[in-house]
């Protein structure tokens, strides 16, 4: 079994907590839907101008983890919210 933990920090151009939360929660639900992987707000939950977003996904072979986590981060850069990815981060975990 092949786990792999993606982490991503976001600058959003968001001014109150509630415009974060209605483009962290629009991308999240994006995420989840088009790629079948556990994803959350996972960092800086109180700050509106600031977000870490974390998806997990497992697989019984590694190149399908590789090639979903790749996916992901194109769909991330390429969807048109109100943000910027300031980094990335991946983590490979073999039970």
């Amino acid at each position: 079994m092949h786990v792999v933990l993606l982490n991503i920090n976001l600058r959003l151009a968001s001014r109150t907590l509630k415009e974060k939360r209605s483009v962290t929660r629009a991308l999240i639900e994006r995420l989840r839907n088009r790629y079948n992987a556990a994803v959350s707000e996972v960092g800086h939950l109180d700050d509106a101008r600031t977000s870490v977003i974390a998806i997990c996904c497992i697989s019984n072979e590694r190149p399908h983890v590789d090639s979903q986590v790749h996916k992901i981060l194109g769909a991330v850069q390429q969807y048109h919210l109100d943000y910027e990815v300031l980094d990335v981060s991946t983590e490979h975990i073999y039970p």
